[in-house]
């Protein structure tokens, strides 16, 4: 029967039309309305006598509640039109949520249908996939409108259109303005912005581009270096932002230098490249980075906050081991997912075999289940601890299901493997059963983490490599291109969505080598753009028109007072070190810790920066981290006063020195003139000064 005939016979009477399904049409409009919103019957102990699973997420016991709970007061068959799940939240009884839709609209006439025809269970088929068309616009200027409209696959392969069943949420109401009615969205403001959409349990982002100027920037003569550049200038593009001019040869040097081993360039080194007329100078100086031990030192401080590596009570010796395995593995460039394997699987003897520490760094299996998606795969797992997340895909059963997977691991100073140990699924209130997130329950066996790491390796989901090449992203630009880069989902999209696919897929054909995906970014034109922005300073550092300058981490800013100043950063006991070779978060560094640096392992930022707060400032201002040490015997200041330098020589080294670049004419003449004096015991004191200001200035506290 064709369709327009169906339709006839409908309007005859011929034909009775199918009754609403209760998880694809009716379970939707309760979301719609609100009604399992986590401020209303979806909390944790619902609200009014109610209690729905968050979002729907568990229609089984939604209809149980609704239909059959307390007798099936809620539902009246016979009377439909009188049921209290209509009259509520029609407002024709008092309702805590208010009235939620008029008789006459679609919402209120599909759910009396629904009772009409005797709140049938049904026997729904699963949803396979969803779209929203268009899923990406770039519109012609603010104010023009975008339809939407959304279709559902199901398991059964029949696609329809669930346009009106989805809810919609505005990341960003002063950004994008949507009208639920006409299903359109319109954009208010220039820039890459996002409405979300929901249908069941999946959730989907519309991306809404609108150009910050009228007429277009042709960027056809910008240079390029590779497929970075091509990414980002497209983007550049569609926004209609300007491209700042690359940066010196000076600026460029000291911002590498910092980005790859956290350390400023020597002196000689800055100068000798800013004399260079070496045409392969930068990847020159790249290679020598990377090769360095400085490198080594500065990735596995890295690597350890993500990680959160801390040592234990008592047990000095396992730490030790892992800090040292972990060191090799940096300096030996060892595939990533080698040494994410390794760390998932090992087992043994933590005095001696490092990885093995890896899960002594939580207390439980259902940590571990965070620290591994959180480090792995940047994903914030826990949310769906107590309910499915609201946001993402993942369930209470993909959260339980990682944890059973981890919960046979005993983590005493012998890691070993005991089958007897199990956790409990909280909805179930029985063992949780293996299961890696999103997929199918995976059989009981052994040892089920090499299933874990073939999930995160696996091509077609390159968790591990998305989620790395992100981190590396945020380690050179200061943020990632999904931000928090421990947040990766749909609802949270990529500003070069792209980019980030390239990177990923490249990193993992060059053996998720770190070197190689730190090169390819650092000689992109992206990353050697000037950090003085052209056009609009918000969008044109979200999208890399220009290089987003940034405050040095604490650790970092530490030890570059050490290198300005020839003087030890850390000195625990007869040993010195850099500050950021101490990556014991349990480990005290007062004058450090006091700017922000973070001791709490299973809290701490991976990419903390310099304390705004009034505390930090005036540590900065007038506390021992930088008065000690400028008044420490034998330190630069006194081999520079030892060596009788004119105050224009004085100026010339300090800049290069703290710098990593000359002084400019007018520069040096202005210090002459304020750094003047007869007096040699006066003079030490002037030029402290210098070297005090010089330090708490922007250009040497950030790195641009």
């Amino acid at each position: 029967m064709s369709f327009n005939i169906w339709c006839l016979f409908l309007w005859l009477g011929l034909v009775t039309p199918s009754p609403p399904d209760f998880d694809t049409e009716i379970m939707p409009r309760l979301t719609k309305l609100g009604c399992n919103a986590g401020a209303c019957h979806g909390a944790a102990a619902g609200r009014g006598g109610l209690h729905l699973s968050l979002f729907g997420s568990e229609p089984n016991a939604d209809y149980l509640a609704l239909v059959r709970e307390f007798e099936g007061r809620r539902v009246n068959l016979s009377q439909p039109r009188q049921s209290l799940l209509l009259r509520k939240p029609a407002g024709e009884i008092d309702h805590g949520g208010g009235q939620r839709f008029d008789w006459d609209d679609n919402d209120g006439q599909t759910l009396l249908r629904w009772l009409q025809a005797g709140a049938p269970r049904g026997a729904s088929s699963p949803l396979v996939s969803l779209k929203i068309k268009p899923s990406s616009q770039l519109v012609a200027a603010i104010g023009q409108p975008v339809g939407l409209q959304v279709f559902a696959k199901f398991e059964n392969d029949q696609e329809t259109d669930v346009t009106d069943l989805v809810t919609w949420q505005n990341v960003d109401n002063s950004a994008l303005s949507f009208n639920i009615i006409k299903t359109q969205v319109i954009s208010q403001r220039a820039g890459q912005h996002f409405l979300i959409g929901r249908y069941l349990n999946q959730n989907l982002p519309v991306r809404i581009t609108t150009p910050k100027a009228v007429e277009q920037i042709n960027s056809q003569t910008e240079r390029r270096n590779g497929p970075i550049d091509e990414h980002v200038l497209r983007v550049l593009d569609d926004l209609r932002l300007q491209v700042a001019p690359p940066t010196d040869d000076s600026t460029w040097f000291r911002r590498v230098s910092l980005d790859l081993t956290g350390r400023l360039p020597n002196s000689g080194d800055a100068q000798q490249f800013a004399d260079s007329q070496d045409l392969d100078k930068r990847q020159r100086w790249v290679d020598q980075l990377l090769a360095s031990e400085a490198y080594v030192e500065y990735w596995v401080w890295r690597w350890s906050k993500v990680l959160r590596m801390h040592s234990l009570p008592r047990d000095t010796q396992g730490f030790s081991t892992y800090e040292k395995w972990l060191r090799e593995q940096i300096r030996n460039d060892v595939g990533w997912d080698q040494v994410a394997r390794e760390l998932l699987l090992s087992v043994g003897d933590t005095q001696t075999n490092g990885p093995a520490n890896f899960h002594r760094m939580v207390n439980d299996a259902r940590a571990e289940a965070e620290l591994v998606t959180r480090a792995f795969a940047g994903i914030r797992l826990e949310c769906a601890n107590c309910h499915d997340h609201p946001l993402d895909r993942w369930t209470q059963a993909d959260y339980h299901g990682l944890a059973a997977i981890f919960a046979p691991l005993e983590r005493g100073t012998v890691i070993q493997w005991s089958p007897r140990n199990r956790i409990t699924n909280p909805r179930t209130g029985e063992p949780a059963t293996p299961k890696v997130p999103g997929q199918k329950e995976v059989a009981n066996a052994n040892d089920l983490r090499f299933v874990v790491a073939d999930w995160l390796t696996h091509e077609d989901e390159m968790w591990l490599a998305r989620a790395t090449v992100n981190r590396l992203w945020q380690a050179l630009f200061g943020r990632g291109l999904v931000n928090p880069v421990d947040d990766i989902r749909t609802t949270n999209p990529a500003t070069h969505p792209e980019l980030l696919e390239w990177l990923a897929e490249d990193f993992s054909t060059h053996g998720y080598r770190l070197k190689h995906t730190l090169r390819q970014i650092v000689m992109s034109q992206a990353y050697t753009r000037s950090s003085e922005p052209q056009t609009d300073a918000v969008l044109g550092a979200q999208f890399y028109a220009y290089y987003p300058t940034r405050s040095l981490p604490p650790e970092i800013f530490a030890d570059a007072i050490a290198d300005f100043l020839g003087v030890p950063a850390v000195e625990l006991g007869n040993e010195v070190k850099r500050a950021v070779a101490v990556i014991d978060a349990t480990q005290a560094l007062p004058e450090i810790d006091r700017i922000g640096r973070c001791r709490l392992a299973a809290t701490c930022s991976e990419y903390a920066t310099l304390e705004s707060g009034v505390a930090a400032e005036l540590h900065l201002l007038n506390g021992s981290l930088i008065n000690r040490r400028l008044m420490q015997q034998a330190n630069q200041l006194d081999r520079w006063i030892d060596a009788q330098l004119s105050t224009a020589e004085f100026v010339e080294q300090a800049y290069w020195r703290g710098l990593g670049r000359a002084p400019r004419a007018s520069e040096v003449s202005r210090w002459q003139v304020l750094l003047a004096t007869d007096s040699p015991a006066l003079q030490r004191s002037l030029w402290e000064d210098f070297l005090w200001g010089l330090i708490n200035s922007r250009e040497f506290r950030e790195n641009h």
